[in-house]
């Protein structure tokens, strides 16, 4: 059916228009949703019988559509609601809302699910967070642990180096006092040998010198008996 009764097009004209001015809503708007010419949009919509319009389905769900209702709601209470039923079976009216109450139902529980993930995304970043600044931490303290390990394995081979400096000192020194001891027991064979040598050339020098004596008295006691 193209068109209704003169009352009925003047009701679905009012529905649409508290719509648009409950949602702050313009025909020129409107045209942009629906992409029905805006011109279109007016006659739909006119107060004076005489230039409305009646509305066709597809202008009834496109219109629906756009303001974010069904076709039934759109005409509910108004006396287009026969002339729609005419061209739709009731039951489908009641399929749509029916749909559209369960896609709401979904929407809201949709949104829900959505914030919900959200938090949880959210309260996972701080998490992602909180260990990305305990791994850093820990990172800093096993580089400064590897620091430390470098110096205490440096310090080590210091001392190291220095034990075996004064091992090598030491064992140099050992030398160095044999080497002295060997030297002071060889002075000390001199000495004595010197002594001994001494001591008989003392004997040697003594004994030549007695034997001149006797040599000299003997030749004192000729002489007297001469």
């Amino acid at each position: 059916m193209a068109s209704g009764p003169t009352s009925s097009s003047a009701d679905f004209a009012a529905r649409v228009r508290a719509l648009l001015n409950k949602q702050g809503m313009t025909l020129a708007q409107l045209a942009e949703a629906t992409q029905f010419d805006a011109s279109l949009l007016s006659r739909l919509t006119a107060e004076n019988d005489s230039t409305r319009r009646a509305p066709q389905i597809e202008h009834v769900f496109g219109i629906a559509r756009s303001l974010g209702t069904s076709p039934a709601e759109l005409v509910q209470g108004t006396t287009a609601a026969s002339i729609l039923s005419e061209w739709v079976p009731l039951a489908e009216f009641d399929r749509e809302l029916q749909a559209r109450a369960a896609a709401q139902q979904d929407a809201t529980q949709l949104r829900s699910r959505v914030a919900e993930l959200t938090a949880q995304c959210v309260a996972r970043e701080r998490e992602s967070d909180e260990l990305r600044t305990r791994l850093n931490a820990a990172d800093r303290m096993l580089a400064q642990t590897q620091r430390e390990r470098d110096g205490m394995r440096a310090r080590q081979i210091e001392a190291e180096r220095q034990r075996d400096v004064a091992v090598e000192t030491a064992s140099r020194f050992q030398r160095m006092a044999a080497e002295a001891h060997a030297k002071i027991q060889s002075l000390t064979q001199q000495v004595q040998g010197a002594k001994s040598a001494e001591a008989t050339a003392w004997t040697i020098t003594g004994l030549g010198a007695l034997a001149a004596i006797l040599s000299s008295a003997g030749k004192s006691k000729g002489r007297r008996r001469t």
